[in-house]
């Protein structure tokens, strides 16, 4: 019964990506970004499969993944890679790159060095928008991310 349901977020998914999602990234994307409960259990099942369809997330998720895909060699972006872990894609080879995370009003919330192009968000980053900086030798990048 929620056919009618997922392929109206699976329209929203490739709207929201300007259609660079196969198949393989958009059933990735709903697995990942299934909500599990006590109603649906921790792990995939035959009655709810891998849990319940979150739209919000599945969209958003859907233009990181559309953004990561298709850089220019120079490029750079920072995209959620699980729920707590940001990943930085970038031509640039610096091991001493520093991230640094800032609220919507410009306030410093976490800082320090990439570990292998990752950044591990804090428990106190809630849900929300953020800005996120990153530089080292040849790549100054900042973009705005959702974090859930």
């Amino acid at each position: 019964m929620a056919s009618p349901q997922v392929a109206g977020i699976v329209a929203l998914m490739l709207d929201a990506s300007d259609g660079r999602l196969n198949y393989q990234h958009i059933a990735d994307i709903i697995k990942n970004t299934a909500k599990r409960d006590v109603y649906t259990g921790e792990s995939k099942n035959d009655i709810y499969g891998f849990g319940k369809i979150d739209a919000l997330q599945a969209v958003l998720q859907s233009i990181q993944v559309a953004r990561v895909n298709h850089l220019n060699k120079n490029d750079a972006v920072i995209y959620l890679s699980n729920n707590r872990e940001l990943a930085i894609k970038h031509s640039y080879q610096d091991s001493n790159a520093e991230y640094a995370i800032y609220s919507s009003m410009g306030r410093l919330l976490q800082s320090g060095h990439l570990n292998n192009n990752r950044i591990d968000i804090r428990p106190n980053i809630k849900s929300g928008i953020y800005m996120v900086k990153v530089a080292g030798e040849g790549l100054h990048y900042s973009q705005t991310v959702f974090i859930p």
